[in-house]
Order: structure tokens, then sequence, then C-alpha cells
């Protein structure tokens, strides 16, 4: 109730803030005024030419008509797409300048960002530079952090290559997060097993001069005994012995994108496949004949599992390849059902009715897509989930699955994270630690 007196006055102390019903669109107001500015300008110069207001020639005011003409360009045809795969990035979002009812003081800095990344004609731009690069460079040249050997048709980029050392200070958060997953499976019935693909740099060292890649210095070797000592289970599986004795027959790694080649997938699955066999004595390895197998001149690497050129050399605008690839096509494709597939969050559910009777359950990184294109055919069930997808988060942490994997109920569960990447397993839990505080 309020009191009918003059004298009273009520106070409101806390911040009030008031929300704009009216929406104001930046694009058309922008493309309005210049439209208005130019049209005045012209009307205004040609009253100027005939009445001779103005003591300018019409060659100067034809270069100012074309000069601010041209303006347009860049505004004619934004690109809405939400992805390049040109740079294979996100471009910037619209950040409107009145933002849930209040202005947003940052707008001219996302302004900025939105429209370098979308005006008119910036492929053709991006293509023209990254040419003058490539011609004008003899030996080798770099662009977006990735560098390209003219000589060897090579392109790499130094996060790719380079081992995420493990620091001694750190490995206890390693060695007790894994134990917590082991533990976690062996509650529930379920056989954990960790492949660690090797990098690009660790196989072919002498082509990514003129870095120098210190394999010496962070052996994966010596994380993948400590915690199989420490398990007492040979859970932990480094393909990198098999793969780089099989790099002599092909390539484990495309020369132009930083994931493992089909090739380079099937020799770590036989690996993986065969310490699975210790587990499940029964079990049916894969075979090179039951595919058919052939040379390609492009690559899968990636999701969602179709031919392209590779991640490297579309961020340089190189057209083609110079070698081909091997491809598997297995014999009894058509009989693989997808039973679910999302391309926000890189999810694959599939069936297939000639696999092993067992259940498995994937979770890793953009290393585990090739994998999968070979675990599908050996499994009957088989669910693939990315740490790393557009959508969904970006750390490889356990508590994302748990409900899934549970109702499941897996035979198997496969953890997948390259040498560059082994830092990931510091996120398994690293939530539940920070509550626990």
């Amino acid at each position: 109730m309020i009191p009918n007196d003059e004298k009273i006055i009520l106070l409101y102390q806390k911040e009030l803030k008031l929300r704009s019903s009216i929406k104001f669109d930046f694009d058309i107001f922008v493309i309005i005024l210049i439209l208005t500015y130019l049209i005045s300008y012209r009307l205004s110069s040609y009253i100027a030419i005939y009445k001779n207001v103005e003591n300018k020639s019409g060659i100067e005011i034809g270069f100012l008509i074309i000069f601010f003409t041209l303006l347009f360009i860049p505004i004619s045809n934004i690109n809405q797409e939400d992805f390049s795969k040109q740079e294979n990035r996100s471009l910037a979002k619209w950040e409107p300048f009145i933002k849930d009812g209040e202005i947003n003081f940052e707008f001219g800095k996302n302004f900025d960002k939105w429209f370098n990344d979308r005006f008119s004609q910036r492929k053709n731009i991006i293509f023209i530079y990254n040419n003058l690069l490539n011609k004008l460079n003899k030996n080798y040249y770099k662009l977006n952090k990735i560098y390209f050997n003219k000589t060897t048709n090579w392109a790499y980029q130094y996060s790719w290559f380079m081992l995420n050392p493990v620091k001694n200070s750190e490995f206890n958060i390693y060695k007790n997060n894994i134990k917590k997953l082991y533990d976690f499976c062996n509650k529930n019935n379920i056989k954990l097993y960790i492949l660690i693909p090797p990098g690009s740099g660790q196989i072919y060292p002498e082509e990514v001069k003129p870095f120098i890649v210190n394999n010496e210095k962070y052996k994966i070797e010596d994380f993948q005994n400590e915690i199989n000592d420490y398990l007492k289970n040979d859970i932990v599986i480094y393909p990198f012995k098999e793969s780089k004795e099989a790099s002599k027959k092909d390539y484990i790694f495309p020369k132009s994108d930083p994931h493992w080649s089909e090739y380079g997938a099937f020799i770590g699955f036989e690996c993986l496949m065969k310490r699975i066999k210790k587990d499940f004595p029964n079990l049916i390895l894969p075979k090179t004949t039951d595919y058919n197998i052939k040379k390609h001149n492009q690559i899968i690497t990636d999701f969602p599992h179709t031919y392209r050129l590779g991640y490297f050399y579309e961020s340089l605008n190189i057209k083609e390849l110079k070698e081909s690839y091997i491809t598997y096509q297995h014999k009894k494709e058509k009989e693989l059902k997808t039973l679910k597939k999302e391309n926000d969050t890189y999810l694959e559910d599939v069936f297939f009715p000639q696999g092993n009777d067992l259940k498995v359950y994937m979770v890793g990184s953009s290393f585990s897509e090739n994998l999968f294109l070979f675990a599908r055919y050996s499994f009957k069930n088989v669910y693939k989930r990315r740490y790393n997808a557009p959508s969904g988060g970006m750390e490889l942490k356990i508590a994302r699955w748990e409900e899934d994997i549970l109702k499941i109920k897996p035979n198997i569960l496969i953890i997948t994270i390259q040498t560059n990447a082994i830092n990931q397993f510091k996120e398994l839990y690293k939530n539940e630690k920070e509550s626990e505080k």
C-alpha cells in the first residue's frame, strides 16, 4: 500500500534497465544512408555542371561518382555463412547495436569483425593473395600459421605436429583421471581402451623443416608404459612403431591435412583390435580382403567422411593433390544401417549385422573419424561421439557421455586422442574436482 502523503517519497535503489521496443537494423540504415548520399551528390553535381555553380570538371565529378559507386561492391553480397571452409574457421556473428534492450558498447568492434569476415568478393581476394604468395616464394611460404614446402608439396602447422608434453607435476592428474574412468568401466562391465595416434611430425620428422620435432624429449611410450603399469593392464595403445614401419609402403598422413589417412587409421585400428582380442578371444580381426582398395586423388580425414583436398591445402587455396592415397570401400557397405546422425555434434550410431556381436562406444577427437570408418564394419553396434564438435563442447569431460553410456551399456569404450591433444585427459573429471573443493 502506498501512503497518500506528499511528504513521503518512494525510492528504488537497484539498477533499472529500460528495454527498448525499437529494433534498429544497422545494415539497412547504412545502405539507405549511402544511397541517399550518392543520389544527392550526383544530382548536385549535375546541377553544378549545368549551372556553373561549382568550378569542377566533368572528369573530376565522374571520378567521384565511380569511386562512391565502387563502395557498393563490398556490401552488395554479404556472406551469410556461419563457417568458412576456405579458412576452416567460424565467421564472426552479427551483434546488433541494441542487444536485449540495451546499448551494445562493443558494437564498433563487433561490426568490424563481422564485415571483415563477410564482405563481397572476400573469397576471391584471399584466393589472389594466396596465389601471389605461392608464386613469389621459391621454397616455403606461410599463411594462417600453415607452412607449405613447394619442393615436396608437404603442408604442415606447428600446433599439429608438435607433441604435447606431460609435465611431471601434472602426471598424477592424468593417472587419477584415467584410473577413475577405468574403475567406472569395470563397475559397469565395460572394457576400456585408449588409442593415442601419433602425429605427422613423429612419423615424418624430416618433412616438417624448418621445425625440429624432438621425439626423444616427450616420449609417448613413457606415458603409455606408466599408465599401463599403474593400472596393471595394457589399455593404452600407441601404434607408433607399426605406423612408422607402414609409412614405408604408403602415406600414414596425407601431405595436405593434419589427420591420419585412411591407410594410417587402418594400421592404428589393426593394433587396437589385436589388443581387444586379448579380452575377447572370439573376436574376428579386420582383413584387407573385406575391402575394395584403390587409389584416389582426394582424401577422407574428418566428418562427414567425404572426399576433399585436405584442410591445409584448402586453407592455402591449393587446387589439387599431386599424390594419390589409398581409400577403402567395404564390400558389404550396403548392409550398414545408420541409426542416428547429427551434423552439428558429429554423433553417429550405426548397425552392421556382419560385425562382431559387441556394442562399442567411441569418444574422441577428429582422429576418431577415420578410425570409425573401420570400426563400423567390425562390430554390430557402434556409437561414435566427438568431444570437439562445433556444438556440444570442446573438452573431454566424461560427464557429457556418462548417462548415455549407462543407457546404452556398451561392451567396449574406446577413447581416441592424438599426441598433440593428450592434455585433454586432465579434463576428464575437472568440474567434479572443482566442486569438491
